[in-house]
């Protein structure tokens, strides 16, 4: 496994520990497999509505930048993460931690 990938896999574990976090999805280059040395790892948090998860925190992990975007799961429908349509995970997407829980369907998140 790569840097990016292994580093967004342990921040997705440690957030999806979390009571208040129903799922993490890999996005961006990451998820795509064209991420290149300076790319950041850009994560999407489906959390309860009483969540109280920093919604956009910017951090550096062992040297990469990690970025994730927290709503919770109404939100996520209702926006459809920025897509055409509602949010659903691409075939051979990255779930981490936790089931989706009826996170829509519609357009993906990527195509790994």
């Amino acid at each position: 496994m790569d840097r990016h990938r292994e580093i967004a896999e342990r921040v997705g574990a440690a957030l999806a520990e979390r009571d208040d976090v129903l799922a993490v999805l890999i996005a961006g280059s990451v998820c795509r497999g064209e991420h290149v040395a300076t790319s950041d790892v850009d994560l999407l948090v489906v959390t309860t509505e009483d969540s109280s998860l920093e919604v956009a925190p910017r951090r550096l992990v062992d040297g990469l930048l990690v970025e994730w975007i927290a709503r919770p799961e109404p939100d996520w429908l209702a926006a459809g993460a920025g897509l055409a349509g509602p949010v659903r995970p691409a075939e051979g997407a990255r779930l981490l931690g936790s089931a989706m829980r009826g996170v829509g369907t519609g357009q993906p998140l990527c195509r790994p």
